[in-house]
């Protein structure tokens, strides 16, 4: 199985810091990139706003 079709990267393990560093994939494009910081901050943002409702 090539390393393409594996998970790129494990979210709960950059959100708990269990990974000390993380490598950029430079052969991915730039385009592709600012997609998956935009999901991972829309999640972020997702995640906090029902929390909150949910607190209140």
């Amino acid at each position: 199985m090539k390393a393409k079709t594996k998970i790129k990267w494990i979210f709960l393990t950059y959100l708990f810091l269990r990974s000390e560093f993380v490598f950029l994939d430079y052969e991915e494009s730039r385009l592709l990139f600012f997609f998956d910081e935009l999901a991972l901050m829309g999640l972020c943002i997702f995640i906090a706003h029902y929390g909150a409702k949910l607190i209140r």
